[in-house]
C-alpha cells in the first residue's frame, strides 16, 4: 500500500508512462508481409508508386510540374507493371493489413508480354501521351531507352521500387 502523496504521485506517473510506451509501442511495431501483387490491385500499386515518385527529382526531369505528375504516374505505373503482374513479378509489402511498398522486377529471360497486356499497356501509354502530348515522348522514350542499356547476361532488374510516403523512414 502506499503511505504517502509521493509514493502516489510517483505510481501514477509511473502508470501513466507505461500506458504511454504501451500505446507507442503499439503504434510503432507493425506486422508486415511481403507476397505477390494480384491483378486486381494493379491501380492501388500504380497510385502508391504514383504517390513514392511524385517529388523524384528524376522523374520530375522528365516530367516537370508536380500536378502533372499527379495524373501521368498512375497510368504510367499501371503501363510499366502490367507485363511484371503477369509474370508474376510484382511484390508488394503490407503493414498492418495496408499497402506500403511495391517493387516490380524483370526475372532473366522473361517471356514476352501476353496479348491483352500489350493492348493494357499501350491504353495507358495513349493515355499519357493524351494528357500531356509534348512532355510524355520524353518520360516513355527514356524509359524505352534504358533496355539498350541492360547487360548481356540474363540477370533480374529492379524497376521500380516504392514506398508509400507515410511509411517511409519506418524501417
Amino acid at each position: 500500500m502506499l503511505g504517502s502523496h509521493s509514493e502516489l504521485a510517483h505510481a501514477l506517473a509511473l502508470s501513466l508512462a507505461l500506458t504511454v510506451v504501451a500505446r507507442f509501442v503499439r503504434t510503432v511495431s507493425y506486422e508486415r508481409r511481403v507476397r505477390t501483387l494480384r491483378a486486381s490491385e494493379i491501380g492501388r500499386a500504380s497510385h502508391l508508386l504514383a504517390q513514392a515518385f511524385v517529388a523524384d527529382p528524376f522523374l520530375g526531369y522528365l516530367l516537370p510540374g508536380a500536378r502533372r505528375r499527379q495524373l501521368a504516374f498512375p497510368p504510367f505505373f499501371r503501363s510499366a507493371i502490367h507485363h511484371q503482374v503477369e509474370l508474376g513479378t510484382v511484390w508488394v509489402c503490407e503493414q498492418d493489413g495496408r499497402m506500403v511498398g511495391v517493387s516490380a522486377w524483370f526475372p532473366p529471360d522473361s517471356a514476352p508480354p501476353g496479348t491483352l497486356t500489350r493492348l493494357r499497356t499501350a491504353a495507358n501509354t495513349a493515355m499519357i501521351r493524351g494528357l500531356f502530348p509534348r512532355a510524355s515522348g520524353r518520360l516513355l522514350n527514356t524509359f524505352a531507352g534504358f533496355d539498350a542499356h541492360h547487360p548481356a547476361v540474363p540477370h533480374w532488374y529492379l524497376s521500380f521500387i516504392g514506398v508509400d510516403p507515410d511509411a517511409q523512414g519506418c524501417g
